[in-house]
């Protein structure tokens, strides 16, 4: 089928947009205009609207009243709630590849994991996350389960953007991701599904404790700044009203009496 000018356009426009919120270049709450992307793309306003429409559909902008869309921020139970429907599927997928594993299938996963750590190595963190998705997928994928296969292919987004939340507020985290993947390779080779399983669950579970751990303190923090700010204020109105006190008494001491003599 030829695609028109305008559905080629739409698609730019989609993939700019959804690119830039998935590595947090655009985080939740920023505004998108439609205007200003399409001048970016040097493509007309309506493919945007289009792109934007079929993001909100997808839940990851939502629409604001009265000018256009915001990305969408991501509530806590989202969060929660799709590291469980991962946790579900990825342990599923990866139990019933072991039957299918082959030497060619398991190098095929290890090339992977060393593109991971030469990313990791050299800093590229986008490259990294996007290789280590492609790892679960391509587990994914030798289990012959083409439902199982899917249904991570469509979560698979949410799962990047969450990683890259995580990776935003905690750089370390990447390295241990590595090595547990690397720990769930070791043990598909072993073939022991239960020691995959493990290996699995720990992995995930691992990755959403960072996540609400980092999040908690980030909001502590905030909360210490915000009572820090409070207490620096009411140290600032103290001493002000103590200067005030002290020039208001010496101007009192200096001023001349407002009482005349008596002279007969």
């Amino acid at each position: 089928m030829i695609r028109t000018q305008q559905e080629n356009s739409q698609d730019k426009a989609y993939q700019y947009i959804k690119e830039r919120i998935l590595h947090l270049v655009a985080k939740p709450g920023t505004p998108l205009r439609a205007q200003e992307i399409a001048k970016s793309l040097d493509i007309s306003r309506t493919p945007v609207r289009e792109a934007l429409s079929r993001l909100e559909q997808e839940g990851f902008v939502i629409r604001q009243d009265g000018w256009g869309y915001i990305v969408r921020p991501i509530p806590p139970q989202d969060i929660l709630s799709l590291f469980t429907i991962r946790e579900l599927l990825e342990v599923q997928a990866t139990l019933e590849a072991i039957p299918y594993l082959t030497p060619e299938k398991l190098n095929k996963l290890k090339r992977i994991l060393q593109t991971c750590s030469a990313n990791l190595k050299q800093g590229r963190y986008t490259s990294f996350r996007l290789a280590s998705r492609e790892f679960h997928l391509a587990i994914a994928e030798i289990s012959e389960n083409e439902l199982l296969y899917r249904l991570l292919k469509i979560v698979r987004d949410r799962i990047l953007l969450v990683g890259t939340l995580l990776q935003d507020m905690l750089p370390s985290r990447a390295e241990a991701a590595l090595a547990e993947n690397l720990n769930i390779l070791k043990k598909l080779q072993s073939g022991n599904a239960e020691a995959v399983k493990e290996a699995v669950i720990r992995h995930i579970r691992a990755s959403r404790e960072s996540l609400f751990h980092e999040t908690v303190n980030v909001q502590n923090h905030k909360t210490e700044k915000k009572h820090l700010k409070i207490k620096v204020t009411k140290k600032r109105v103290s001493i002000l009203k103590k200067k005030t006190k002290r020039i208001s008494s010496l101007h009192d001491r200096n001023k001349p009496s407002q009482i005349a003599p008596f002279v007969k």
